[in-house]
């Protein structure tokens, strides 16, 4: 498989994870006082956001 391709799917197999995080980011915040599980799910989502391409590319690396 061409370089692109493997970056094609490296970027699909992705999808779900940045759509969890963009729902996150627009879900509605209540005050700037968030509960301690308010931050722990935002602080989640950007981890996931973050570590899930890289893990992507690193599999995509080792095919």
């Amino acid at each position: 498989m061409s370089k692109p391709g493997r970056e094609r799917n490296a970027l699909d197999e992705y999808k779900p994870h940045e759509d969890a995080y963009l729902a996150a980011l627009m879900a509605p915040r209540p005050d700037a006082d968030l509960p301690m599980g308010g931050w722990a799910r935002t602080w989640a989502a950007y981890m996931a956001f973050v570590v899930g391409p890289v893990k992507a590319w690193i599999g995509a690396l080792r095919r």
